[in-house]
């Protein structure tokens, strides 16, 4: 049916334009009748004369028909107008290049379904499914989902979420993959002093440690190493406030890039107190080193911490 509606719409145009056909055909018969053959001026005789003007009315013939089909083609495009192609000009001359268009995803649609769908994995204690959803979700998906694996102190988790730490784009302070991280970090801590010192026995160490060189503001420094002790250049090195159990009142201090020998210095001195505010205080501080080409490391740092080496 698409061929015989082109073969009757070519018929129409040829019909249409043979009187312009004729024309055009006395007009190109003369003009390549009136061009000289290479440049020189050459008799002919009359024979020569009429077979000339035959392949010179042979050649009108092509010129024309190639104009009906040309036009025919411009006709049939001008009707039809293609869904989801582009045409592209190119200034060279080259032909123009098809762009097919491809719609946009609906971002805010996708992240609030997987925002639903995060709920429903943390009524139903998915762990599994959240770790895909920190992997592959949305930005937003990621934070919630960090938030929520963050309290399950598996330490297993430490790696995906430095990766994401180190990709955050944002302010250092408001990291959610490194407070992720330190959540985790103090709550393998409290195991490991819980069963050191029993359940229910409060931790003194703080205290117990408390003496007037705590009050002295000295700056943290230390090295990131790898497991044959070569310092690791520009890893990224977090300082880190674990001011309570509960999260409240923690951030990230200050953020710094070690040096070609893994050397790092934080001005921010860590300020210890002697005395517990409140039944949650922890009033610790961590130091978490992150780089692409290692794994996460950490470490605590104590009063009497003066040289650290914190392994990737």
């Amino acid at each position: 049916e698409a061929l015989e509606a082109d073969d009757r719409l070519l018929s129409e145009f040829a019909l249409a334009m043979r009187t312009s056909v004729a024309r055009l055909e006395n007009v190109a018969i003369d003009e390549l009748g009136r061009r000289p053959s290479g440049g020189m001026i050459q008799t002919v005789s009359t024979g020569a004369a009429i077979r000339s003007r035959r392949v010179a009315r042979v050649a009108a013939a092509v010129l024309i028909v190639a104009a009906i089909i040309v036009g025919a083609v411009m006709l049939r495009s001008s009707g039809q107008k293609p869904v989801g192609i582009v045409e592209q000009p190119d200034e060279s001359g080259m032909p123009a290049k098809e762009t097919r268009m491809q719609s946009e995803p609906d971002t805010e649609a996708i992240t609030e379904a997987e925002l639903q769908e995060i709920q429903r994995m943390i009524a139903a204690s998915d762990v599994a499914g959240l770790k895909v959803m920190l992997n592959d979700g949305q930005p937003r998906s990621r934070i919630a989902a960090a938030n929520f694996l963050a309290t399950t102190g598996d330490a297993r988790l430490i790696g995906d979420l430095a990766q994401l730490a180190a990709e955050w784009q944002g302010e250092a302070a408001r990291n959610p993959f490194a407070a992720a991280i330190a959540e985790i970090v103090t709550s393998l801590q409290e195991q490991q002093q819980s069963s050191a010192t029993g359940d229910g026995e409060e931790d003194t160490t703080i205290a117990e440690k408390a003496s007037s060189r705590n009050q002295e503001a000295v700056a943290c420094r230390g090295v990131v190493v790898d497991e044959q002790d070569r310092g690791v250049a520009d890893a990224r090195v977090l300082l880190y406030h674990n001011r309570s159990r509960w999260g409240l009142g923690n951030r990230i201090l200050e953020e710094t890039v070690t040096t070609e020998d893994g050397a790092f210095v934080c001005k921010h001195a860590p300020e210890f107190s002697s005395v517990r505010e409140h039944s949650y205080a922890q009033d610790t501080y961590i130091l978490m080193a992150t780089h692409p080409e290692y794994a996460f490391g950490w470490r605590n740092i104590t009063q009497d911490s003066e040289q650290a080496s914190y392994r990737s």
